[in-house]
């Protein structure tokens, strides 16, 4: 009982706080920093959701900051910075928009059993971002996600197992393309 209502609350964090960063990407091109600090991100996303009080708002920012989705810095005025972590979380609805034109983004990987759980998760954002499985560490996409296989591979250390690159013709465009037209 205790466990399930765990996952539940773990379950309705995570849905909160994607829903908390597309509106704040919604108000950031860059989404890297949002200057003005917690006040000004607060004003910006009352529009988006009246319902949200001030005190709610800082308890959620500061939970925010305890899971490393986000950063405090104190320059000249308070800056509210998006970790990779924070960008990872809402890569798939950032790449879907960014298609490549008659381009594929391929991503291969040879991550060794020991960092199995690195792997796993590195997977996983693959396939959240719509990568779909060629071979056994074959990915591929029609989107323009480079960025965040780059922030994916550096978040969960397996940059060095990880290689990527856009492909406009290969041997197997007829598999990529039957590959890729069945996900649609």
């Amino acid at each position: 009982m205790e466990k399930e209502l765990k996952e539940n609350i773990a379950q309705a964090a995570s849905l909160t706080l994607e829903r908390v960063l597309d509106s704040v990407l919604g108000l950031t091109e860059s989404f890297l920093i949002i200057a003005g600090g917690r006040k000004e991100v607060y004003r910006q996303l009352y529009y988006a959701e009246p319902t949200l009080t001030y005190r709610n708002f800082c308890k959620f920012i500061d939970s925010m900051k305890r899971r490393k989705y986000i950063e405090i810095r104190q320059d000249a005025q308070e800056s509210i910075v998006f970790t990779n972590k924070a960008r990872l979380k809402v890569a798939d609805k950032i790449v879907k928009h960014n298609k490549l034109i008659d381009r594929f983004l391929l991503v291969s990987f040879d991550i060794p059993e020991y960092l199995s759980t690195r792997r796993n998760n590195f997977r996983k954002v693959l396939k959240r971002m719509g990568f779909k499985q060629i071979q056994r560490s074959l990915w591929v996409t029609d989107k323009d996600a480079a960025e965040f296989v780059e922030l994916a591979s550096i978040e969960y250390k397996v940059e060095e197992y990880v290689a990527s690159f856009i492909a406009e013709q290969s041997s197997i465009n007829k598999s990529i393309l039957g590959i890729l037209s069945k996900s649609v």
